[in-house]
């Protein structure tokens, strides 16, 4: 497939309403045709079995589409790769292509399968990327922590990572809250402890206790205390 032949593929499954609905919630969209994310996923699982994709994802990474970017992304998911090399340069490539939550984090979750095939690769790539100085970024290793690495064996890293980004951006802080909300549910006296002395401005605690009271795997109980934590 060219990147022609895949543009008119895009425009037939344009959706108007859908359009309008995403430049309501994701900012920064830029062009859009307003294809849904199952059609552009399906897509991109086909593209992934051709040979060779490399011209099609130059193509797509040099283009200001929104569903071009979120394709690069979803190939780069999916595709296989001749060594761990291969697959960083593809990845980083992508990472420092998004500009919107959305991009960032459709990206993360289509990861799966390479996550799982290459844990401690991922670890290390989403703990360089938290300290970065570029927010997309930050986000984005904040978010492979959330969706991978929510366990007890990282959770230290994982708070003093927390502690030490310095980004003042809206959805890297969101980021630190959703992490820190679900870091709760894996030690909920640590990360408690770690509320009280932690040097994190006081918007994005308050949003960690906001996530965490919001849980369905939090107690009633719980809740109360924890609302208890959110500063004045």
């Amino acid at each position: 497939m060219n990147y022609e032949e895949l543009t008119k593929i895009l425009l037939e499954n344009s959706d108007e309403k859908y359009k309008k609905f995403n430049s309501r919630i994701i900012p920064d969209t830029g062009k859009s045709y307003g294809v849904r994310l199952p059609i552009l996923k399906d897509i991109a699982k086909k593209i992934a079995l051709d040979e060779d994709t490399a011209l099609l994802r130059n193509k797509l990474n040099s283009s200001d589409v929104y569903e071009d970017k979120l394709l690069e992304g979803f190939i780069t998911a999916y595709s296989e790769y001749e060594d761990t090399r291969q697959m960083l340069w593809y990845i980083n490539r992508h990472i420092n292509r998004m500009n919107n939550w959305s991009l960032c984090d459709c990206f993360v979750t289509s990861l799966k399968k390479l996550v799982l095939a290459n844990i401690d690769v991922f670890y290390k790539l989403a703990n360089k990327c938290v300290k970065s100085k570029k927010p997309w970024v930050v986000r984005f290793g904040l978010i492979i922590y959330v969706e991978y690495f929510n366990e007890q064996k990282y959770l230290e890293e994982m708070l003093a990572d927390i502690e030490n980004i310095s980004i003042d951006h809206y959805y890297v802080k969101m980021g630190e809250a959703w992490l820190l909300s679900s870091l709760y549910i894996v030690n909920k006296e640590r990360v408690v402890e770690f509320i009280n002395v932690t040097a994190i401005d006081k918007w994005t605690i308050n949003k960690a206790c906001q996530k965490i009271i919001e849980s369905t795997r939090v107690s009633a109980e719980d809740k109360v205390f924890v609302k208890s934590l959110k500063r004045k």
